[in-house]
Parts: structure tokens; sequence; C-alpha cells
């Protein structure tokens, strides 16, 4: 796997990561029903649509790393698991659609067309993006979505929009978001 993957539980990865991504899927379980539909976008190794699947019987962990679905499948059973990038899905009238980490890796229009899609049929977005100024020191993110500029493309495209911060050290989400946190997490709302 990419070193920027991560594996759950890792121990090689530092326990602020690993408490950051759970503190996400966790946070999410509160607007979760058991017949909801929900996409987990950059699903990565899959431990957290396995966390969403605990609620919901309809989760689906979408990646484009054969590797990553592979891990995925063979170690949670109860997510579908689909090899797609992100650019070539389709979003149909769902529930929730989760983005973690994921935003960043795609160019500024491909971001946009793939937000744009899912505000016309999604009831709730969840994403998250790291700081504005990680940018250089990760090869693997191919744009740089700074917080105001987020907050702006949302709101012309969601009803609700509600930034939140996630601290580094303690993995807790925040509210009211707060340039002192180090990654920004968002919750969309279409009414």
């Amino acid at each position: 796997m990419k070193p920027e993957r991560l594996v759950f539980p890792d121990l090689d990865y530092p326990l602020e990561t690993l408490i950051h991504h759970k503190n996400r899927y966790e946070f999410v379980k509160q607007f979760v029903k058991k017949d909801d539909i929900i996409y987990d976008l950059g699903c990565g190794t899959g431990y957290g649509s396995n966390m969403l699947s605990d609620i919901c019987n309809n989760v689906y962990g979408i990646d484009k790393s054969e590797k990553a679905i592979h891990y995925a499948i063979t170690h949670y059973k109860n997510p579908t698991f689909i090899i797609n990038n992100i650019n070539d899905v389709v979003i149909p009238n769902i529930n929730i659609v989760t983005m973690f980490e994921c935003l960043e890796h795609l160019t500024d229009g491909e971001g946009v067309r793939i937000l744009s899609e899912i505000s016309r049929n999604t009831k709730y977005l969840f994403l998250s993006i790291p700081t504005d100024s990680e940018l250089e020191y990760n090869k693997y993110h191919r744009s740089q979505w700074n917080d105001e500029d987020l907050k702006t493309v949302l709101e012309g495209l969601f009803d609700r929009v509600i930034m939140f911060g996630q601290d580094w050290a303690s993995g807790q989400i925040h509210y009211p978001y707060s340039k002192q946190h180090s990654i920004t997490f968002v919750m969309c709302i279409n009414e």
C-alpha cells in the first residue's frame, strides 16, 4: 500500500492519525439510519465503511486502488466494496456521502465537479481536508483547498454548510471552526 493509505488499526501510524480517522466516522454515525444508503468515497482499506456498516445495511466503500479494495474485501464482510475512480462514480439519490482526506487528491476542477454531483443527489456530505499548508509536503495531493474557498463552493451547492475543526493532539471535532485546528471537517446538508 502507498504510505498515504491508512490500514486500521496499524500501529506504524501515529496514534493521532488513527484517532482522527476513527473520530470522523464516529461523528457521522450520529446521522446514520439502518436503511440509509451511504457512499464512502476514497474509502481506502475500508475501516470507516466497516464502522458505518455497524448501523447501516447499505454501505458502499469506493476507491480506485485495487490493493486497498482487496484488503477491505478480505477484512470486512458487511460493506460492499467497489474499485472505481471517484471521477467515474455516478452518485444516485442517496442519504450520505463521506469523503475524508480525499478532495485534495483530485484537481480543483475534478473536486468541484464531484461536489456538484453529490449536492444534487445527497442529503448529507461529510468531508475533511488537511490544513492549507500541507500540500507542499505531500506528493500525493493534486490540489490545495483553503477553508474559505471550500466554504464558498459548498455554500453554492448545499442548503447548509457547517464548518468544524479537528484538533491534531486529541482528534476531537470542534465547533465552531478555527484556523488553529489542523484538519477542516465539514458537514453539508440538503433539506
